[in-house]
Order: C-alpha cells, then sequence, then structure tokens
C-alpha cells in the first residue's frame, strides 16, 4: 500500500493573513518614523539653543573678570544675535540655522511667547565693561540682555 504525501508549504490563507498583519504594522509604524524628524530637528535646535546659554554664561564670567577671552558683544538687537552665533559656536553651519532677535523691549516673562515651531530662545548678555555705558544708552533705558531666536532652515 502507498501512503500519500502530503506537500509541504503554506496555504494561500495563511499567506493573506501575514500580508494583512505586515500591512497594519507599516500602517502604524512608517507614520512614527516620518513624525520622528520633525522631532529630531526640534530638539537639534534645542541643543544648540542651549549650547549658545551655556556660551553665553561662560562669556559674561570671563568678561566680568577681564579676562581676553571676553567676547565684546555691543552691538543690538539681530546683530548682537549673530555675532553671539559666530563666536560661541564657530563650528555650526550657519547654512542651516537663521538668528533673528525679540525686541529688547519685551518682558523676560513673555520670551517664551515668541517662540514658533521649530525656533528655540536664547539669549546674549551685552557686556559694557567696567565703565558706565554712553549716556545715550542710559537715556534709551539700556537693556543688557538681548533675547534671539534661533531656527533650523
Amino acid at each position: 500500500m502507498t501512503q500519500g504525501r502530503r506537500e509541504q508549504g503554506f496555504t494561500l490563507i495563511e499567506l493573506t493573513v501575514v500580508l494583512v498583519v505586515v500591512g497594519l504594522l507599516s500602517a502604524v509604524a512608517v507614520p512614527r518614523f516620518i513624525d520622528l524628524s520633525s522631532e529630531a530637528g526640534q530638539a537639534a535646535v534645542d541643543n544648540q539653543a542651549r549650547a549658545l546659554i551655556s556660551n553665553n554664561q561662560i562669556n559674561l564670567a570671563a568678561c566680568e573678570a577681564g579676562s581676553p577671552e571676553c567676547v565684546d558683544i555691543s552691538v543690538t538687537g539681530g546683530e548682537a544675535c549673530e555675532q553671539a552665533m559666530a563666536s560661541f559656536l564657530p563650528e555650526v553651519d550657519l547654512d542651516r540655522y537663521a538668528v533673528s532677535n525679540i525686541s529688547s523691549d519685551t518682558p523676560v516673562a513673555e520670551w517664551r511667547d515668541e517662540v514658533g515651531p521649530g525656533q528655540a530662545l536664547f539669549w546674549v548678555d551685552r557686556f559694557l565693561g567696567p565703565s558706565e555705558p554712553p549716556g545715550s544708552w542710559e537715556n534709551a533705558d539700556w537693556n543688557t540682555t538681548q533675547p534671539c531666536l534661533l531656527e533650523r532652515i
């Protein structure tokens, strides 16, 4: 008597079920991976802004101590933000980041309200040195802290 030989392999139903499961998993997982790129970009901007804040504090301490390492930022507005970026993080590719300023008149409590998606806040202390600031600055209510925005482009 000869025994029937059973073919081995997957049935069409089993293959269809596997394809449906893989399709569902990819439909759920792919959008999450795509969304991570914007989160990674925001994290990069946040990290650069934190580095600028740290370097600003180091620079302020160096200036107050009279160190030759002091970067004298005596310009205002966007120029102060750009000078800080170029001086404190020279290794950053400036083609990838845009720097802008928030008005010095904006109260500190409102700085975060100025930050939009893809931006990060940092600030620059404009060190005026041990001497008195020029009279025009005193009359203009000179503020030595310049708030800035960093954005990845």
